[in-house]
């Protein structure tokens, strides 16, 4: 049954809905009327019923939101002296070793704390190999089959 969101809260004072002609509904001789015995006539409003419980959760939106304010600007840095830093750098990650007299093993003490890479030079500046062998993370020697000098580069 639906409700009338319009119907009067007491009908049975509304003798007009009733259709009833010639009753005077002050008056003390009002007549009872059982007006759920009559068809089509709304009743009284009962009271409003508990909370029902939650609904499921939808879907997640795939729906992107607008893009926020961009932030303030941060506070300038100290000043620093970068030529004093790209200085320093290649002696972090490299280190040159010269080998002026004649050996067929080179022992290199280079400090960088890691096992760097080798390449080695000779005196005429031609690439050269010899068997690598590292034996700290600051030190490591070259052997070759025959006396060289020249340069390694580590890295």
């Amino acid at each position: 049954m639906t409700i009338n969101p319009a119907a009067p809260l007491y009908p049975e004072m509304d003798i007009a809905l009733l259709g009833v002609q010639g009753i005077n509904p002050n008056s003390p001789r009002y007549p009872e009327i059982d007006i759920s015995l009559l068809p089509g006539v709304p009743g009284q409003r009962g009271p409003t019923g508990p909370t029902g419980p939650a609904g499921p959760t939808g879907a997640p939106s795939t729906v992107t939101g607008p893009t926020g304010a961009t932030g303030a600007t941060g506070p300038t840095g100290p000043a620093g002296d970068l030529d004093e830093v790209y200085a320093a750098i290649p002696s972090l990650v490299s280190y040159t070793h010269n080998q002026a007299s004649v050996a067929s093993t080179w022992t290199i003490v280079h400090n960088l704390n890691f096992r760097p890479n080798v390449t080695v030079f000779d005196s005429a500046n031609t690439m050269v190999e010899g068997s690598i062998t590292h034996i700290s993370t600051t030190e490591l020697s070259v052997s070759f089959s025959a006396g060289i000098s020249g340069t390694a580069h580590l890295s």
